[in-house]
């Protein structure tokens, strides 16, 4: 909706689809950073490196050595994705925005937040689980997190992917479903479509491994 000037008015379609910028840009440059920062901590860069690459060591079998690669080449995509799905979070509340009920209704937001929204609340859980379990002294502690069976990021996939599918579910079949011709919810829709390849490759990867 516009003015008699042809001034366009807060919240309306036009307004909601606003130009790219350099508060943008920075934005997702910190998501990047932070990737990098987390991939280079864990050091999953070198599991994937040494068990695809190099092929594992002497004593581990191939199946394992793949197992492990296929596990950490997921981890990497999770770590991605999560970073993308915050960096999502943080665009769409920029102003322009829409209202908040029509928000509520874009599948590229509502795919960020719910994935987003979960990792808050599970990684907190899971290590809390594993604390009291074996205590923060444990020296496997930091290697628990990105362990490739067991750790946080292992099961990230499988709860973010699932509050992902959950969500969009929700949308299409109460008719809710209403997304926005811009760059922010494609960008959105695509981190939503990743989760769901990853959890899709991650139950995959389990069942393969299963029948061997």
């Amino acid at each position: 909706m516009t003015t008699g000037s042809g001034i366009n008015l807060p919240g309306t379609r036009r307004d909601e689809r606003r130009r790219f910028n350099m508060v943008d840009l920075a934005i997702l440059i910190v998501a990047v950073a932070t990737v990098c920062g987390v991939l280079r901590a864990a050091r999953i860069i070198d599991v994937v490196f040494l068990t695809g690459v190099v092929g594992g060591e002497a004593r581990m079998d191939e199946i394992t050595a793949r197992y492990i690669f296929l596990r950490a080449c997921l981890q990497v995509l999770t770590v991605g994705l999560l970073a993308a799905s915050g960096a999502v979070v943080v665009l769409r509340l920029r102003l322009p925005r829409p209202r908040r009920r029509r928000l509520m209704r874009q599948p590229g937001w509502v795919a960020c937040l719910a994935a987003s929204g979960v990792a808050a609340l599970a990684v907190p859980v899971l290590v809390a689980k594993r604390a009291l379990a074996y205590g923060f002294d444990d020296e496997g502690f930091a290697s628990w997190f990105v362990d490739v069976g067991d750790g946080a990021f292992a099961r990230l996939v499988l709860v973010c992917g699932a509050a992902v599918a959950a969500s969009w579910l929700i949308l299409a079949l109460g008719g809710a479903w209403a997304d926005e011709r811009s760059w922010v919810d494609r960008l959105g829709r695509a981190v939503g479509v990743g989760w769901l390849l990853t959890l899709a490759a991650d139950v995959g990867v389990e069942a393969v491994c299963l029948s061997f």
